[in-house]
């Protein structure tokens, strides 16, 4: 049977060998720099040898004396051993001799092994170059069995509908490996897989459209934000605002200016009032004595008709005056209680107006005297 490389490739070591190029150099070296003569570096890869494919599940005869120089036949089925942990599906030609120059070169190794030397494995002048030659194979499966391929093969692009699922030339790739595996095997109908592929892309097609619904979402969202922001910005509304305070300022101060001025005015009025009061009050006080006086004069005199005809003339008289007196008296005393009144209004109206003012100032850091925006060793406080 010819030898046929496989395509499905091995899901834990990241797909066919055909992809390895990244891994290893192209380049092909003539002598290899490693100490392959040395019976130090010989022990340690045959060791290393030993170990790894005890731990894989070798199932042949294995000694260290059988690898110091092994027949062509044990060369032959480590080798086959190791490559299918590579690729497990790959089918050799009935003469193997062929295949492994080949397959060493398609892994990208770089030095070369020539066919001859397979015929002669257990020659000291071979065996160093095939012995270096499995334990290089080795470190390769080793990287493989370690390292996720699919994340080179595939990696996401900056496609956000790839960035929760599986990248869709994976799918694909998938789809393909699967349908060559099967075709391989001698299958015609491949109706499974392409509906497998299918329901495959449709799971995708839901994915998109949710995310597409998502998006729009979330423009809707970005759009209401930006309507919000087309008006004036929250440092201009904050400064319209401490123009319309300071204008507000301006205003209280001319106010308090103009409730001083009317204070000062009520005061004096108030004061006149207080003089006028205490004036009357004495005139009064005046006329009551003049009156005990003339009523001690009247009691002590004989009195004629006509004389008091004329007393009762000028009691009438002080009786008039006083009542005069009394209420001009009632009247200052009314006009009086009335001021006080107002007074009292206006300076309830006046320290309403100053607790204000006070509040608005330190609101603008105008005041106390240590404030931000306070005058220069001034406080704007009343």
């Amino acid at each position: 049977m010819s030898g046929r490389p496989s395509l499905s490739g091995r899901p834990s070591l990241g797909g066919s060998t055909s992809r390895r190029s990244s891994v290893h150099s192209s380049a092909t070296a003539t002598t290899d720099p490693r100490p392959i003569a040395d019976k130090e570096f010989r022990a340690a890869a045959i060791r290393n040898l030993i170990t790894f494919l005890l731990e894989n599940g070798y199932n042949h005869v294995l000694s260290k004396k059988l690898l110091d120089a092994p027949p062509n036949k044990d060369f032959i089925r480590i080798f086959q051993f190791l490559y299918g942990k590579i690729d497990p599906n790959y089918v050799f030609n009935d003469k193997i001799e062929d295949d492994i120059p080949v397959l060493f070169k398609m892994l990208k190794y770089p030095y070369t092994i020539n066919k001859s030397a397979l015929f002669a494995c257990s020659s000291q002048h071979n065996w160093p170059k095939l012995l270096a030659a499995l334990s290089w194979l080795i470190e390769l499966i080793t990287y493989l069995q370690h390292v996720d391929m699919s994340r080179y093969m595939f990696a996401n692009s900056e496609d956000d509908f790839e960035s929760e699922g599986v990248n869709e030339n994976e799918v694909f790739f998938d789809y393909i490996t699967k349908a060559y595996a099967a075709f391989l095997a001698g299958e015609d109908d491949l109706g499974g897989h392409e509906e497998e592929l299918a329901q495959s892309f449709n799971v995708r097609k839901e994915m998109i459209s949710q995310e597409i619904v998502k998006l729009q979402d979330e423009q809707k969202a970005l759009m209401a934000a930006l309507k919000e922001f087309e008006g004036p910005s929250p440092l201009e509304v904050l400064e319209q605002k401490k123009r319309d305070l300071a204008t507000d300022i301006s205003k209280f101060k001319d106010l308090i200016a103009q409730l001083n001025g009317h204070e000062t005015k009520l005061q004096a009025r108030y004061d006149q009032c207080a003089a006028e009061k205490a004036q009357r009050e004495a005139e009064l006080a005046q006329a009551q004595l003049e009156r005990s006086r003339l009523e001690d004069v009247f009691n002590k005199q004989d009195l004629t008709q006509a004389d008091v005809e004329r007393i009762n003339t000028a009691r009438r008289l002080l009786d008039e005056q006083m009542a005069a007196v009394s209420q001009r008296k009632q009247e200052i005393d009314q006009r009086a209680w009335k001021q006080e009144i107002v007074l009292s209004k206006k300076m309830e109206e006046l320290e309403v107006h100053v607790q204000t003012f006070n509040k608005l100032a330190e609101e603008l850091q105008l005041a106390p005297a240590g404030a931000k925006n306070a005058p220069a060793g001034a406080s704007l406080a009343l």
